[in-house]
C-alpha cells in the first residue's frame, strides 16, 4: 500500500516549492525514501488551506501518513500555515516533521520553537536550501520517519459501526481536540461548520466536559463510530479543532458522570455499561 505524504506550510519564497525539489520528492528520487519497505510514496502539495481541507476530505480518515510542515526563519508564521496545522490536528496526522526554511536569513531558533508547538510530538529542522545545509539531515530524517510508519488504523470507536452504510443522524456524542492548549475551543452553544465525509453541515456545538462535546446538526448525515470530523467556524472561516465520532445514534442530553464513563469507553474501544438495575429509569 502506497504511503501518503503532505507537505503544507509557506508557500512563497523559500518555501514549499522549493525545499520539495530540493529533497527529491517531486521525482522517481521519492521512491529511495521508502526502499526500505518496498511502499511507493505519493506527495501532494496543496497550495492553502482551502486546498489542504479538499486534499484532506477526499483522502478520508485513513489516507494520509504524514506530513511536513513548513515555514520560513526570518518571518512571523504566516495565519495560512496556523489554519494548515490545524486541519492536520483535526484529521489526527500527528506522524510528520516541521521544517524552517531560509536559516541563512535569521536564526530559525524562535520559528523552530513555535512550529514545534503547532504540530507537537514532531522532529524540527532547519535548512539553508541555496546552500544546502540541513538538507541531508533532513532527508534522513523524513526517510526514517518513513520507514517506521505503522498502517493508519481505524479509531478504537470503530468496532462499534455496523454493517452497511451508517444511518443518518442530526445529534452526535464526540471527542474533540481543539490545539495545544484549546486555545481554539469554542464556547458552549457555539454555532460552527462541521465537515464529515466530505460533507459540510452547520451545527451547533454542546460541551459535556473534558474532551467529549455534543454536536447538533442543522441537517441529517451518515455518521459511523470512529468516523472523523472537523469543526469550523463560518465567518471567517477557520479550523477550530477536530475528533472522533463515538456515538452517531445520541439523543439530546445533558452531561454526567454516566455519560463521560459511557463516552470514554466507547473512545478505547469498550462496550459501554449496561445501566444499574439499581437506578430508577429516566422518564
Amino acid at each position: 500500500m502506497a504511503l501518503t505524504l503532505v507537505v503544507a506550510g509557506y508557500t512563497d519564497h523559500g518555501g514549499k516549492s522549493a525545499l520539495v525539489g530540493a529533497l527529491g520528492l517531486a521525482g522517481p528520487d521519492a521512491a529511495d525514501l521508502v526502499a526500505a519497505d518496498r511502499r511507493p510514496l505519493r506527495v501532494i502539495d496543496p497550495a492553502g488551506p482551502d486546498e489542504l481541507l479538499d486534499v484532506l476530505l477526499a483522502a478520508g480518515p485513513l489516507g494520509v501518513d504524514a506530513h511536513l510542515l513548513v515555514a520560513p526563519a526570518d518571518e512571523e508564521i504566516s495565519a495560512q500555515t496556523r489554519e494548515q496545522a490545524a486541519l492536520l490536528r483535526a484529521f489526527g496526522i500527528d506522524s510528520g516533521l516541521a521544517v524552517v526554511t531560509r536559516a541563512e536569513v535569521a536564526d530559525p531558533a524562535g520559528v523552530l520553537r513555535e512550529i514545534g508547538r503547532l504540530v507537537p510530538s514532531t522532529q524540527a529542522h532547519a535548512v539553508t536550501l541555496e546552500t544546502g545545509d540541513g538538507v541531508d539531515a533532513l532527508r534522513s530524517g523524513l526517510a526514517g520517519l518513513l520507514a517506521g510508519l505503522p498502517a493508519r488504523l481505524p479509531h478504537p470507536a470503530a468496532r462499534f459501526a455496523g454493517e452497511g452504510p451508517p444511518p443518518e443522524t442530526r445529534v452526535i456524542d464526540a471527542a474533540l481536540d481543539f490545539g495545544p492548549d484549546r486555545e481554539r475551543e469554542p464556547e458552549h452553544g457555539a454555532r460552527v461548520v462541521v465537515a464529515l465525509g466530505g460533507v459540510l453541515v452547520p451545527a451547533r456545538l454542546h460541551r459535556l466536559g473534558g474532551r467529549f462535546w455534543q454536536v447538533r446538526l442543522d441537517r441529517p448525515l451518515r455518521a459511523a463510530p470512529g468516523d472523523r470530523l472537523v469543526v469550523r467556524r463560518a465567518d471567517p472561516p477557520a479550523t477550530l479543532g477536530g475528533g472522533v465520532v463515538l456515538d452517531p445514534a445520541a439523543s439530546r442530553h445533558p452531561t454526567s458522570n454516566e455519560v463521560i464513563v459511557r463516552l470514554t469507553r466507547i473512545s478505547r474501544g469498550q462496550p459501554p455499561l449496561p445501566p444499574d438495575p439499581r437506578r430508577p429509569a429516566r422518564r
